[in-house]
């Protein structure tokens, strides 16, 4: 075949990429810190609306089929893998062995045992929203918010019954306001120059962090099905991330950065770190380390292991990402 036949590799966003590894590290952050007010105000409320809002950034549509299968090798696979993992060694380590273990793991959600699999639940909840959104994402936009804020509205009503229905299905499609904010951002950003998005976007975000920090706005926890002041609380959380991404936007481009391969291979190996982190932490819970000492464990030692990993034929089993041979690391095209 000739070379020229060869269609050129997408660049990937670097923007992206930094977002995806802040994010991922404040996932961390607020899995050693939960219990204390800082972390919801400055954390929660931000850092698993942010990956929710990039699956709508980035979203392209696919046949249904084609839709299924990817995200199941992307999110179902090594939640699979992991859950399988880490269940054999709670059953080794602490004994218990029972139908209500059992049961809990395979329906998943809030059903799951502890810290192992604090983060789990977005594997399925992600994934059930993607399924639900491929059919919304049919109608006009006007009727796709409409779509959006009604499956939100029980996550304030009832937000028990929410948290009950298994593999956190319906606190993902609460979460469907997250990522039709991502995918109205990327259709319309591009009629403000970048220079009022840099400014705004600082404006609208430190805002919302203040906001959050004096209290004045209950935090979000998505886990918990706790979505805050109801309406406000989400708009908040939507302009931290926006925000956010513009001001990264407007440094990325102040710095010329047009290509991290580096950057881009943390990024893509993310969700291992999702699912083992917390695993980790579990781990060295009876070592009684230092906060600053889990976390730099907890996020340093699943993340050297998926590295590794992504350029292993294990990677899709472990990583939900393709094997990726170093030489072309800086030729991987954006996507989720």
């Amino acid at each position: 075949m000739s070379t020229a036949a060869i269609p050129a590799p997408s660049r990937r966003d670097v923007t992206l990429d930094i977002l995806r590894v802040i994010g991922i590290a404040a996932v961390v952050v607020a899995h050693v810190w939960w219990m204390t007010d800082w972390a919801h105000a400055y954390i929660f409320s931000w850092n698993m609306p942010l990956f929710f809002f990039l699956t709508g950034y980035l979203w392209k549509t696919r046949p249904f089929a084609s839709m299924v299968r990817r995200r199941s090798e992307m999110l179902l696979i090594p939640y699979a893998f992991w859950l399988v993992v880490w269940s054999i060694i709670v059953v080794v380590v602490t004994g218990q062995y029972t139908v209500r273990f059992v049961v809990g793991q395979v329906i998943g959600g809030r059903y799951m045992a502890d810290k192992p699999f604090w983060a789990f639940w977005f594997s399925t909840a992600l994934f059930v929203l993607v399924l639900a959104y491929w059919a919304v994402s049919k109608l006009p936009l006007w009727a796709q918010w409409l779509v959006a804020a009604a499956l939100l509205v029980p996550a304030y009503v009832a937000p028990e019954l929410v948290r009950m229905v298994p593999f956190a299905a319906a606190t993902g499609l609460a979460c469907m306001v997250f990522l039709l904010a991502g995918r109205t951002v990327r259709r319309f950003e591009g009629a403000v120059p970048l220079v009022w998005r840099v400014v705004g976007g600082a404006v609208i975000a430190i805002a919302s962090f203040v906001l959050f920090g004096l209290g004045l706005v209950q935090p979000v926890d998505l886990k918990v099905v706790e979505f805050g002041t109801p309406v406000v609380s989400v708009v908040l959380a939507i302009a931290i991330v926006t925000g956010g991404m513009w001001v990264l936007r407007g440094v990325v481009t102040a710095l010329r950065l047009h290509s991290a391969p580096t950057l881009s291979l943390l990024a893509e190996s993310t969700f291992m770190v999702t699912l083992t982190h917390a695993g980790i932490l579990w781990a060295i819970d009876p070592l009684e380390l230092p906060q600053i000492a889990q976390f730099v464990i907890a996020l340093a030692v699943p993340w050297a292991a998926a590295l590794v990993v992504r350029h292993t034929r294990a990677s899709r089993l472990l990583t939900g990402m393709p094997q990726r041979p170093a030489r072309v690391a800086a030729a991987m095209p954006v996507g989720v």
